[in-house]
């Protein structure tokens, strides 16, 4: 299996470790997730915050469409402002995909090894599906897999945008989404 994971650690290769909060999933329980344009949330995803720096390989969520013809979605990995409680710079942004299946579905970014984005305990960033650049569908939403409770201390909470990415209202809360975090230990 690509992810491979025996719980939701498993160990990949030498200094390769998988994060899989999809396999305590109940594959029922879910959020209302990301809003075409005109909507309201612009942003949902996990905080990622491991002891180690280490350099993020990959990541993904189970999305399904909720209302319309389809969301677009940028993936993105944002640096955490812990103090002001923002995403404050996008690190880097993934290629536009797009939610069509009414279907729970597995969306997965791999993080192009040129593009290496590193993350750590102090340096904490936010690996998530953004919506405000996609105008391909319109009134449109998704929805995506969440685990309840709290199920790893390096997913200290997850995250969603209020509004615009500039002027929107970030929050955080507890409890995982349903997701798959490949990294590699520097």
């Amino acid at each position: 299996a690509w992810w491979g994971a025996e719980g939701i650690f498993g160990m990949v290769g030498m200094d390769t470790t998988d994060i899989d909060t999809m396999a305590e999933w109940d594959g029922i329980e879910c959020v209302a997730s990301l809003e075409a344009c005109n909507g309201v949330t612009k942003c949902r995803g996990v905080i990622f915050a491991p002891p180690d720096k280490c350099s993020i390989n990959s990541f993904s969520f189970t999305l399904r469409l909720k209302r319309g013809n389809g969301v677009g979605f940028l993936p993105i990995i944002g640096a955490w402002h812990r103090e002001h409680t923002r995403v404050h710079d996008i690190l880097h942004r993934g290629e536009l995909q797009e939610i069509l299946n009414k279907d729970f579905t597995e969306y997965t970014y791999d993080v192009p090894p040129e593009n290496e984005v590193c993350a750590d305990a102090e340096n904490p960033v936010v690996l998530g599906f953004y919506t405000e650049e996609c105008a391909s569908h319109r009134s449109s939403s998704a929805e995506i897999g969440q685990v309840k409770g709290h199920t790893t201390p390096f997913i200290p909470s997850s995250v969603y945008l209020n509004g615009k990415f500039t002027t929107g209202t970030w929050k955080t809360y507890e409890g995982t989404l349903a997701c798959r975090i490949r990294y590699t230990k520097l």
